[in-house]
């Protein structure tokens, strides 16, 4: 034991020693301790257990001090004790199921107020209510019930009240909600506009919540010489406070908000002034979803219409008073509990779930579930004007919101030049002190600043992955990792713990079924396992295919409308664009000149010009000289942005082409279409090509625990943009290293406190280095961390450990030099069925994650800090024994077991000789053929 806790232990009992009681409970606990020194003497006499005290006794030494450690005073909630806290520490730590560690109740938890001077107050109705968390198992229970209940009543169509109160954090906007009747003056336009807040207001507020408004850099607003900095910046808006906020009389504030109405945004303040900016204009002012999606896990997909003309929450709308009337109070507590798991299975199980399941034509939720997927060049085209009249011919008013909603984006889109199509995605590239990552994330929902906390960071990252590819998959839709994310798979199924976003690409035709579906729904993710919620938001710009002016290089986003950030989607198709050089690295020139130079190119026919330019209408049919030639003839029409565009584009196309150092110089528009599809040549707006020969068939995978695919040529693809090493083993990059033992990538000075280099008496020796690390120091390394308090590191390491152990057994078969290609595809798919199923996500769900923190950091701030230190170590210690059982089985190849087999005996053994076997791994793609 360390001196110091030692100490501190002897200290805490002196103090206590003065306490009434505290004789009484020092001679019981003698008395116990005393029963259990026979039991365990009696014990280890009859069984000879090795490891008795620390199975048996250590843990009710641990408990027992509970009784007198503890406040008498203290609230009894949860974690009430010891037993309660271990078991609590342990699921925030290392239990990432969707599952949630307590329940939620009517009276204990929403009319229990959690801010302002009545916190703590309970509510006698609803109708006393002036502001509630959007507690997931609040809102899905109230909601189901709902949708069961209608379809009981009637047979109309079934449409959802919405607001966005119960399906987006308000925390922040509730704590000012709580204080607007004591402080309504305080409550002016200026708090939205202002770079920073005013410090003696926001001391006052914090007062009356009893709580911090926000936690990430709250701490500067204490240093003097901070604060000064930060109110010098300066916007606009300070002084024109009347043109982006207008003030809301209180008499005609409604509940759930505060009196102010933000009507643009200004986004040169520091992140905790824009968050509640954004907070105020999403529930203010962002239009509805056009339907909420429901995932049954990844099988299928229940589409729900919205009402466009009703913001009630669910307090406003009643529907919480009809929940509330149907169901039985407990005997007991006479409290009402919201069991919102079991109302979704029953759902789930109901027939009236069948009048919202999504089923789209020509798709299968099979497809994931298959080896390969193979695509054909007609995924990269659509035929928008076939489309267009399909839809027109069903009449406008016989369709559906999404329906309508894509015919109209279609008709925009295509009566849109590429050089004016105005800008879609909207980032707060503006925001000050923050490292310029604005700009990753939405305006719409920005929301906590996350870049400090790495942890909540990475599970928001997490749950929106897993969430997007368990929707694609229920629904048939195909799409495959690009870019750095692609990257970040090769080595371990995971990101890269420094990338802040995911890439995704998908065929033009599947985006098309994305939108029409699926476009401006919240996609939810199965409640039984986890608590994502995003906002699919295809842009307006769909049937614009090349690069234009540069203002819409993203198809798509899945937004996460918890804190702004986003995946990146992009479609592929056959385009105009100009191919670059360095794309013929991988095609053979000479082939690509015969082709040029066919008559098919040289001499376009003019129903293959007709063709081309009939998707489009208005200025958009126009060719880039012809629109340079009407903009100089109609110079009113356009304004100074939109003129230099044109300009640009026209100057890139027409003037700067002829000469360019590429082999699409001197075609035209038309001409390059046609030998871009001759080539079969693919590519996104953002001059992102592929061959589809480097595409195609696509492969299954894992990345986060769930199902994916990835290109044909993996390697190929990334070598385009990257210079990836051929090795797979020992390496380093943006201040991380990785290993194939640990099979994560660490940050360098955790690695070094790990590995024990300044050789403290305190931590294990580690006798090897990273490049050849030894079996039996992985486990000191392992105890360092604890040791050392890097519980972050230990827990990554912990809870990917399912994921990252399939892609190494992945690579070893896929990259295998010397194995048949139909052997490797069988070890593949034997893998796939035996160890892809249910696997443990990599992360925590963020919901959940912060959920579990504060009860965890509300008990360790009423608890003996011994106690906690030595229950923190207690658990640390039985998960480290229970993950070392699935390493050392690595290391004897003994854990792909199937029936008597071991799968561990296919293929390159990476895990215990990287260094040899794995200096080559990625010099090629793998081989398929």
């Amino acid at each position: 034991m360390k001196l110091y806790t030692l100490r501190r232990m002897i200290h805490t009992i002196l103090m206590r020693a003065t306490q009434k009681n505290f004789r009484r409970n020092i001679l019981i606990t003698s008395a116990v301790y005393t029963v259990i020194s026979i039991i365990f003497i009696y014990r280890v006499a009859l069984y000879g257990e090795d490891d008795s005290f620390n199975s048996f006794i250590k843990p009710l030494f641990l408990i027992i001090p509970t009784s007198l450690m503890s406040n008498n005073n203290r609230i009894n909630i949860y974690p009430s004790n010891a037993i309660e806290a271990a078991e609590l520490y342990e699921k925030l730590r290392y239990n990432t199921s969707g599952k949630w560690i307590d329940e939620y109740y009517l009276k204990s938890n929403l009319l229990t107020l959690k801010y302002g001077s009545n916190r703590g107050k309970v509510l006698s109705s609803i109708d006393e209510l002036e502001y509630y968390d959007s507690d997931p198992r609040l809102v899905w229970s109230v909601y189901l019930t709902d949708i069961l209940n209608h379809h009981k009543s009637t047979k109309e169509r079934y449409t959802m009240p919405f607001s966005w109160y119960d399906f987006a954090d308000f925390q922040m906007y509730n704590k000012l909600i709580s204080i607007k009747e004591k402080y309504p003056d305080s409550l002016q336009c200026s708090i939205l506009l202002h770079p920073a807040f005013d410090k003696s207001l926001l001391q006052r507020w914090e007062k009356e919540i009893g709580e911090s408004l926000f936690l990430s850099e709250r701490f500067k607003y204490e240093d003097p010489f901070w604060y000064r900095s930060s109110k010098s910046f300066s916007n606009v808006a300070i002084n024109n406070e009347d043109q982006y906020c207008k003030p809301i009389p209180l008499n005609e504030t409604t509940r759930f908000n505060i009196p102010l109405n933000l009507t643009q945004y200004m986004d040169r303040v520091r992140p905790e002034v824009f968050d509640l900016q954004a907070r105020n204009y999403l529930l203010n002012n962002i239009r509805q979803p056009l339907s909420i999606t429901l995932l049954n896990k990844d099988i299928n997909a229940y589409r729900i219409d919205i009402k466009q003309d009703n913001r009630s929450n669910l307090v406003e709308s009643g529907l919480l008073k009809k929940y509330i009337r149907g169901q039985h109070r407990d005997e007991v507590t006479q409290d009402i509990k919201f069991d919102h798991d079991v109302i979704y299975s029953n759902f789930l199980q109901n027939d009236i779930s069948e009048n919202f399941r999504i089923d789209i034509p020509g798709l299968s939720n099979e497809t994931y579930n298959q080896d390969s997927v193979t695509l054909t060049l007609d995924d990269f085209k659509f035929d928008t004007v076939g489309k267009i009249n399909d839809l027109l011919k069903q009449g406008r008013e016989n369709l559906t919101g999404h329906d309508r909603n894509y015919l109209e984006s279609l008709e925009v889109s295509s009566a849109t030049h590429a050089a004016l199509a105005p800008k879609y995605f909207k980032e707060p590239g503006g925001i000050i002190q923050f490292r310029s990552m604005g700009h990753h994330r939405d305006e719409r929902f920005f929301h906590g600043a996350l870049i400090y906390d790495e942890v909540e960071y990475s599970a928001k990252l997490n749950s929106m992955i897993r969430t997007f590819q368990k929707f694609v998959k229920a629904n048939g839709l195909i799409s495959w990792l690009s870019h750095g994310t692609l990257y970040g798979h090769l080595y371990n199924g995971m990101t890269f713990p420094w990338d802040n976003d995911f890439d995704l690409q998908m065929p033009l035709k599947h985006l098309h079924y994305m939108s029409q579906y699926f476009n401006q729904s919240i996609i939810m993710e199965d409640p039984r396992e986890g608590n994502g919620r995003f906002l699919l938001d295809v842009g307006t710009s769909i049937t614009v295919r090349v690069h234009g002016n540069g203002n819409n290089n993203i198809d798509a986003r899945f937004i996460d409308i918890d804190s702004g950030l986003y995946i990146d989607i992009t479609a592929l198709a056959v385009t105009s664009d100009v191919i670059p050089v360095r794309k013929f690295n991988y095609y053979d020139m000479d082939d690509a000149k015969k082709v040029k130079e066919s008559d098919e190119i040289q001499n376009v026919s003019e129903e293959a010009e007709k063709q081309y330019y009939d998707i489009y209408t208005g200025l958009a049919s126009l060719s880039i000289q012809k629109l340079r030639d009407y903009a100089g003839e109609h110079q009113r029409e356009f304004s100074m942005d939109n003129a230099d565009h044109i300009m640009k584009m026209y100057n890139d196309e027409v003037r700067a082409l002829p000469t360019a150092d590429t082999i699409s110089s001197n075609l035209s528009e038309v001409q390059r279409y046609l030998f871009n599809q001759k080539l079969t040549m693919v590519n996104c707006r953002n001059y992102h090509f592929n061959t589809l020969e480097m595409i195609t068939p696509l492969r299954a995978s894992i990345f986060h625990g769930v199902p994916v695919l990835i290109p044909h040529k993996p390697i190929s693809s990334l070598k385009i943009e990257y210079k990836v090493p051929s090795k797979y083993g020992y390496n380093n990059h943006e201040k991380h290293t990785f290993t194939t033992k640990i099979n994560n990538w660490v940050p360098i000075s955790v690695m070094s406190i790990a590995r024990n280099t300044i050789k403290d008496n305190a931590l294990f020796n580690v006798y090897s280095n990273l490049v050849s690390l030894k079996f039996n120091d992985l486990l000191s390394i392992f105890k360092n961390l604890l040791i050392a308090s890097e519980y972050d590191t230990f827990t990554v390491i912990h809870n990917a450990f399912e994921t990252v152990t399939y892609r190494q057994k992945e690579i070893e078969i896929e990259y295998d030099k010397n194995m048949e290609v139909e052997e490797k595809k069988k070890h593949l798919r034997t893998l796939r069925e035996h160890f892809s199923g249910d696997m443990e996500s990599p992360a925590k769900d963020p919901l959940l994650l912060q959920y579990e923190r504060d009860l965890w950091n509300k008990y360790t701030n009423d608890a003996d800090a011994f106690e906690s230190d030595e229950l923190v170590s207690l658990v640390n210690e039985k998960v480290l024994k229970a993950r070392w059982k699935s390493y050392s089985k690595l290391y004897e190849q003994m854990y792909f077991k199937i029936n008597d087999q071991y799968l561990d005996n296919v293929g390159m053994d990476l895990f215990e000789d990287s260094q040899m076997i794995g200096k080559d791994v990625f010099t090629d793609d793998p081989r398929w053929e």
